[in-house]
């Protein structure tokens, strides 16, 4: 309960701040100095800083700032490194300040806890930046995967769903429900299983309801689009969003263009009938596995690993061995060469760490 208490204590202390709001004139000038000023608790150590790290090459642009691909200079492994300009106060949305502490703070709290999730290296700040330092996985996120291979047959979504279900169900036994559970948030390893991944929009709640809604609009429980209280079963409301989409290759409640206003969509998600359109080769047990997770109702739901692996559609599928990832994925066989990412990172290694110490060091 201890370890508990202090996260709920720290939640408790983040500023209130409209969720909703993503306008840049939203973050007033108190939030943009609270932002200026904010710095969070090292980790690993008090002694962590940007001089640990070589920052090779910018490979992505978060929600809040630049992913970059590098290495740590303590152990030569590779990483991902999320730099924060808190400079930038007028693109930073006014929540970026609980955003950014509850990531950090709840990557922190559930380190260690599951082969499924993000691995945190390290994370630490200065005068202008705030540092998220991650595993490196480069073999992408399921997101733009189905983009090339439009959808999955059955064997190799059940195979995905069940290793995600044990992702959810490892945070639910750290108190924590992710709230922004989609496709574009869950990375592939070079092995070719899963990891969740961005826990900016995740909450500690215990064994408490939450009441606020966030997260992307497609995968939103019923419950969080009528404003009611929520827990764990809206995330596994998320991954029958998830299973959908996989299988058919769209989100469920979309038109064929994937855009609908949002109050339309919202009604058909609370008082439409899920439909199966576009395959005609779905089991029964398929059909039914994705009906039950996203039940209207989160008290009839499908949620908890044990029944969701339990349900026909999985029942082949033996649990100990998803959660040792013994089972070869789709992607297994599309091993990822991190060992010549890291013959580049080599290559003039004394300018690149020369050049990136003089971009983010300030103090």
């Amino acid at each position: 309960m201890g370890k508990w208490k202090g996260l709920m204590e720290r939640n408790k202390k983040q500023p209130k701040i409209d969720s909703f709001s993503t306008s840049s004139s939203s973050a007033t000038v108190e939030s943009q100095t609270e932002l200026r000023n904010f710095r969070i608790r090292p980790y690993p150590c008090s002694s962590i800083s940007v001089a640990d790290f070589q920052f090779m090459t910018k490979i992505g642009q978060g929600a809040f700032g630049e992913v970059w691909f590098g290495r740590s200079l303590r152990d030569n492994k590779p990483c991902a490194i999320k730099a924060i300009d808190k400079r930038n106060t007028n693109y930073l949305p006014g929540f970026a300040i609980e955003q950014i502490g509850r990531e950090v703070d709840n990557l922190r709290f559930i380190q260690n806890q599951s082969p499924f999730i993000l691995s945190l290296i390290a994370a630490f700040s200065n005068n202008d930046y705030i540092f998220i330092v991650t595993e490196y996985l480069g073999a992408g996120d399921v997101f733009d995967k189905l983009a090339v291979i439009g959808y999955l047959d059955e064997y190799d979504a059940k195979l995905l769903v069940a290793e995600m279900a044990c992702a959810l169900d490892d945070l639910r036994k750290c108190g924590v429900v992710h709230r922004d559970f989609k496709t574009e948030n869950i990375l592939v390893n070079n092995h070719g299983h899963l990891k969740l991944t961005d826990f900016g929009l995740s909450k500690f709640i215990g064994r408490r309801r939450a009441s606020r809604g966030t997260g992307t609009m497609v995968i939103r429980a019923p419950e969080m689009i009528r404003g009611a209280e929520y827990d764990y079963s809206a995330d596994w409301y998320s991954l029958g969003v998830f299973a959908y989409e996989i299988i058919f290759g769209r989100t469920p409640f979309m038109n064929h263009l994937n855009s609908l206003p949002k109050d339309v969509f919202y009604d058909k998600v609370i008082n439409k009938e899920l439909t199966f359109r576009g395959r005609h080769d779905l089991s029964e047990n398929c059909l039914s596995f994705i009906k039950q997770l996203m039940n209207k109702d989160p008290k009839a739901r499908l949620v908890g690993l044990a029944d969701i692996m339990k349900h026909p559609w999985l029942s082949e599928l033996e649990l100990y061995k998803v959660q040792n990832r013994s089972y070869k994925t789709l992607w297994s066989n599309v091993n990822r060469n991190l060992k010549g990412a890291l013959k580049l990172l080599d290559f003039s290694s004394d300018y690149i760490h020369a050049a990136s110490l003089k971009f983010f060091v300030n103090d």
